[in-house]
This record gives C-alpha cells, structure tokens and sequence, in this order.
C-alpha cells in the first residue's frame, strides 16, 4: 500500500512532469497507480488504447541490471504498443 508521503510526492512529481507536457502543447494524463512498473504501465496501455509509450533508461548493464531488474524491458515486451525509449544524462 502506499504511504502518505509517497503518494504526495508522486502527485507533486506527476503534476509537474504534466504541466511541462502541457506547456509544449503535448496531451499528457496522470495516473498514480500501485503495482509492479510494468504491469502497471502495459495495463494502461492497454486500457487507454495508447499508441507511443515514452519510457526512460538508467543503461544499466551488468550484474546491477541483473539484480535491478529492467522496467523497460518488462514494458517493451509485454506491449503492443510502439515503445520509445530515452536514455537518462
């Protein structure tokens, strides 16, 4: 379950992340929701019959990537949809 703070800050995060979409005239939706990254994302996918997922990439290799395990990838493969990916600085 997520906690108070935790979800505060994710709402705090998303709004912004929204309103810069939104100032560059990009339609942009908010959803908090709990559960494991991917399956939260391929879900919404799917049930907002979205066409492009924007996703980002730490480039992790190695064993972190083994042991963090890799959301991109998780989206990647269990989504219709057309999946960009952008790689972190």
């Amino acid at each position: 379950m997520i906690e108070k703070q935790e979800l505060q800050r994710a709402e705090k995060n998303i709004s912004g992340v929204k309103e810069l979409a939104e100032r560059e005239d990009v339609h942009a939706e908010a959803i908090i929701a709990e559960g494991r990254p991917y399956e939260v994302i391929t879900r919404a996918a799917i049930d907002k019959n979205i066409d492009l997922l924007v996703v980002g990439s730490h480039g992790r290799t190695g064993i972190s990537r083994f042991l963090m395990g890799s959301v991109t990838e998780r989206v990647i493969g269990n989504t219709e949809s057309a999946v960009l990916v952008v790689k972190a600085e």
